[in-house]
């Protein structure tokens, strides 16, 4: 049952504490200096570092290496960050970025593995619609237990990954940070993310809200919050 284990979707972002150096004076608009975003992606069948992706965000290009490791430059504000790679489907790395450098780590899946994910809980990948992965940590980048994720698009059961494997539900559980959902409709897609009792919740690595993203036919949406 190793299957379980490959849990085919998963993303959790950290802010790093490296302020970026602020401009300006003179009354002129401020200068928006990009901040530097460390991506580490992770295939979720091996545990290694997923070579050979790019990762693009405009004009912008960036090959993972060896290790998964590659960087981009990120202005401030809402990113999204494509990915591809061989056998993967396209991936939408989404967040909002701040004033510092930061890091965003994500577990990647091939077509295989998010194939063998959905028969273990009864459905197929509808290549005409789109995954989206929502997930939810603690500064500590420990689940944030009791978090609820809801959506406005069609979509098929959300489902949660924990010590026994996936199994339908909508709210984040110990040994699992996120809530996923195949098939949703394509198009952008508001989530409504309920925190655990006492906290609040913001998209990492933040600061900034933001509850909206875009779903792609064939595609993997993945959006991280931190609670605190």
């Amino acid at each position: 049952m190793k299957a379980l284990a490959l849990v085919s979707i998963l993303a959790v972002a950290s802010c790093q504490s490296s302020p970026a150096e602020s401009e300006g004076g003179g009354g002129a608009p401020p200068v928006v200096e990009p901040v530097v975003a460390s991506f580490q992606l992770v295939d979720a069948a091996t545990g290694k570092g997923f070579a050979g992706g790019t990762l693009t965000l405009g004009q912008a290009t960036a090959v993972t290496d060896a290790q998964g490791r590659a960087t981009l430059d990120v202005p401030p504000g809402a990113f999204d960050v494509t990915l591809t790679g061989p056998n993967l489907a396209t991936y939408t790395l989404a967040g909002a970025a701040g004033a510092v450098d930061f890091s965003f780590i994500s577990y990647v899946s091939t077509r295989k593995t998010t194939s063998q994910v959905a028969g273990l809980l009864g459905t197929k990948v509808d290549p005409t619609r789109g995954i989206l992965v929502v997930a939810a940590d603690d500064p500590q980048l420990k689940p944030a237990v009791g978090a609820k994720v809801a959506l406005d698009a069609e979509a098929g059961a959300p489902f949660v990954i924990g010590p026994t494997g996936p199994k339908p539900g909508d709210t984040v559980v110990a040994g699992g940070s996120f809530v996923s959902f195949f098939n949703v409709a394509p198009g952008s897609v508001r989530i409504e993310l309920t925190p655990p009792a006492g906290k609040t919740c913001h998209v990492a690595p933040g600061p900034g809200p933001r509850d909206t993203v875009e779903v792609l036919a064939d595609g993997v949406t993945v959006i991280a919050y931190v609670c605190e």
